[in-house]
Parts: structure tokens; sequence; C-alpha cells
């Protein structure tokens, strides 16, 4: 082989080797949040379009990362929908349905067990849901958490560590224990910076605190009942700015067209009943009249 065609074997090889060390590099900034999924989507379209052999090494690169796409998926219930939803987008997109089949045929995919096994990982990947284990929980671990919620025996700023070491010791769910601390707020209001304080401290994000808030208003519009506590938590909530304002509202009933549609029931209600006062009104003078007309004849 001469030296011109080690130096473009070599340069193909490291050009290649950059390939994939870029989309490492995108792939591992989308797992880690630090970028979103079109930017993400972006970056790796302008990799793959700059070479016909980018696509195969790209599916290759998944392969690579899908331990870090699975550690990352457990975390947290969004972060399984919104890989979910990468790893869809990314497959009608950027890698063609050819590259896959190619990719798929050279690991064996017309072999009846090889199909067994992607069927299998296609249920898992998409349909697969990742839950806590709640035989691992302790009862007891949540009565310590309430006991030492309503009546503390630490001081305020180290109530969170008391709630560390509960969850640790007992494998409690933290979202579990963020439904317990709102339970004990809505029941001990006067003692809200302390509860506050706590909720701060736990670093609890505002959309998991407003789904729980959401959950708990939903089972009362069920039981037909919202409880005047509730509502006073959600202010308080909305007034420190753990929550927004304008999605508490969402959850108050009747909604704003409920509230319309029955303040013109009421209106037309009222009108009716104007209407059949005025005509029994009526109806009563001339009867007056007449009877004072037969009175007087005879």
């Amino acid at each position: 082989m001469s030296s011109t065609s080690l130096s473009t074997a070599a340069s193909s090889s490291f050009i290649e080797g950059d390939e994939i060390g870029k989309m490492f590099d995108i792939l591992r900034a989308f797992i880690s949040h630090r970028n979103d999924q079109d930017t993400t989507i972006r970056k790796l379209r302008t990799i793959v379009d700059g070479s016909s052999r980018n696509a195969s090494l790209l599916f290759d690169v998944l392969v690579a990362l899908q331990p870090e796409f699975d550690e990352e998926r457990k975390r947290k219930e969004e972060n399984d929908v919104e890989i979910r939803r990468f790893l869809e987008q990314l497959g009608k997109e950027i890698l063609p349905s050819e590259v896959l089949s190619l990719e798929l045929n050279a690991l064996g995919a017309e072999e009846q067990a090889t199909r067994s096994r992607i069927v299998k990982s296609k249920t898992r990947i998409y349909y697969k849901q990742l839950k806590f284990n709640l035989l691992r929980e302790e009862s007891e671990g949540y009565a310590k958490l309430i006991t030492e919620l309503l009546h503390p025996s630490s001081k305020s700023d180290e109530m969170i560590l008391t709630v560390d070491c509960l969850i640790g010791q007992f494998n409690l769910d933290p979202n579990r224990v963020v439904d317990i601390i709102l339970e004990c707020f809505e029941y001990a209001p006067n003692e809200y910076q302390r509860f506050v304080r706590l909720i701060r401290d736990f670093n609890v994000d505002q959309k998991d605190l407003f789904s729980i808030l959401a959950l708990k208003f939903i089972f009362c519009q069920r039981a037909e009942y919202t409880p005047m506590s509730l509502y006073r938590l959600s202010s308080i909530l909305a007034q420190e700015n753990l929550v927004d304002i304008l999605a508490v509202f969402n959850l108050a009933t009747p909604t704003q067209k409920e509230a319309i549609e029955d303040c013109k029931t009421l209106a037309e209600l009222i009108r009716v009943r104007s209407v059949r006062a005025e005509t029994i009104s009526s109806s009563g003078v001339c009867l007056k009249k007449f009877y004072l007309k037969v009175k007087n004849k005879a």
C-alpha cells in the first residue's frame, strides 16, 4: 500500500473517530439535560447528513449508550417519557429504516431467537413502566415522619436532615414523603413558615409539587367536596412561589365556562319567576274587580 493510501486511511479513521466522539458528546449532553430534544436532533442530523456512514455509526453509539439511557429513565418518570419521545423522533427523522434493517440483519435478526429479543427490547423501551418498589417501604417510617412533622424534636433548620434520615433508613418514596408534608402542612397551616422552609430545603421541583397538589384536588372532586384547608394550602404555596397561581386556578371548580353557564341559567330562572309573579299579581287584580262588580249589582 502506498503512503498516500495509508495517509488517506488514517485521515478517514481520524474523521470517523471524531464524528463518533461528537455523537457521544451530543447524546450525553441530552442525557444530562444540557441540551433539549430539538437541539440534539438538529446537531445529529447535521453529522449524519455529512456522510452516508454516519447513520450506521449513530446506531452503534446509541447501542453503546443504552445503559446510560436506562439509568436516566429510572430516576424520574418524566425522564422516561422524554427519552422515549426522543428515541421515537430519532428513528423517524434521522435513522432510516434501511440502516436499521441492515444492522439488525448483520446481528442475525432473521433468526427466531433474535426476533424475539427485538420484540422484548421494544416492549421494554416503549411500554415498560418504571415504578418505585412499594414492597421495600416500611409503614413505621411514615409514622415517624408524620410524628416528626407535627411534633418536631429538632430545630426548624435541622428538619430536612431528619427527613432525609427517615427516607434513607426506611426506604421511603420521596414523592409520598412530599405528599405527607403537604398533608401535615394542610393540618397545621399556622406553622406555614416551617413547612415552606422544609419544602424549599427538600428541593421539590415545582412541576412535581403541582402534580401532587393536583391529585389532591382530583380526589376531592371525585368525592364532591373540597375542604377549605386545601384552598388555604394552595394559596400559601402560590404566595411563596412554590406553585404557579394560574395553574392552581385551573384546578378550581367550577371552571370559568361552567360558571358562565350557571350564571346564565340562574338569570333565566329569575326572569321566569318574575314573569310568573307579575302574572299572578295581575290575575289577582282582575278577580278583585270582578268581585266588586258582582257585589255592587247585588
